[in-house]
């Protein structure tokens, strides 16, 4: 009997983790712009990569510490209460939601200036 094995690139994907997309992907257009010669200017090229990269990782550094934070609630749920989510975990929600779309939206408008 054969055993069917699936490799898939796409597998891995996940809205979750978009700050990473755009940090790998911005790493790479950066290597672009410096080492190609452009239609578009390349200090704006170089400038949006350099703002997608800086972005990216403070919303990396923002996620990750708050899901140490979130999973340090779960663990203290079951002395608290039997409630779905805890106030500390509601918080903790709303903030990740906040920063996520506040960075993306920023990322956006960068991305806009550029190609304008």
């Amino acid at each position: 009997m054969c055993a069917e094995v699936q490799v898939s690139f796409l597998d891995k994907l996940s809205l979750r983790d978009w700050y990473k997309y755009t940090l790998y992907l911005s790493a790479i257009l950066l290597i672009l712009a410096v080492s190609i010669d452009v239609k578009i200017e390349q200090n704006r090229l170089v400038n949006f990569s350099v703002r997608t990269m800086i972005i990216s990782c403070f919303v990396w550094i923002i996620t990750e510490t708050l899901r140490t934070a979130f999973r340090y609630y779960e663990e203290k749920k079951s002395e608290w209460s039997s409630e779905r989510f805890t106030e500390g975990q509601k918080v903790i929600l709303w903030i990740k939601f906040f920063a996520d779309w506040s960075a993306f939206g920023i990322w956006a408008v960068l991305l806009v200036r550029t190609l304008l």
